[in-house]
């Protein structure tokens, strides 16, 4: 099994609710019940998640802890709306429009190409 905690990405099958640091709340939910539904041997669809390590590889990739914390300097009040929406979109801007590492872009097609072998479809 891979070390979770250096994993870029992970199988539901490999998580339960003891992850909730490394995939995230809905993913470690996801794990657990795949897990518990496949020893009652209930057939449960297949899947992944990226991991809190991948989203912060993305973030350094990307340099952008830098760039944000740059935009987030700009809210001064956090009951001013509007520069709270303004900030929040440029965020969102900048993670949209960035790359993504290409070894983790590499580890999630081919997750993905296993997960369509697995569900028979292509």
């Amino acid at each position: 099994m891979t070390d979770k905690k250096e994993a870029l990405l992970l199988w539901f099958d490999e998580l339960g609710r003891e992850d909730v640091g490394i995939v995230g709340g809905k993913s470690a939910n996801l794990g657990e019940m795949t897990r518990e539904l496949q020893k009652a041997g209930v057939p449960v669809p297949y899947g992944f998640s990226t991991t809190a390590k991948a989203y912060r590889y993305f973030l350094e990739y990307n340099h952008l802890n830098e760039k944000i914390d740059q935009v987030m300097a700009e809210l001064k009040d956090p009951n001013d709306t509007d520069t709270l929406q303004k900030v929040g979109a440029t965020i969102r801007s900048l993670i949209v429009n960035a790359q993504l590492p290409p070894d983790l872009a590499s580890q999630v097609v081919e997750a993905y190409k296993k997960l369509s072998q697995l569900s028979g479809t292509d």
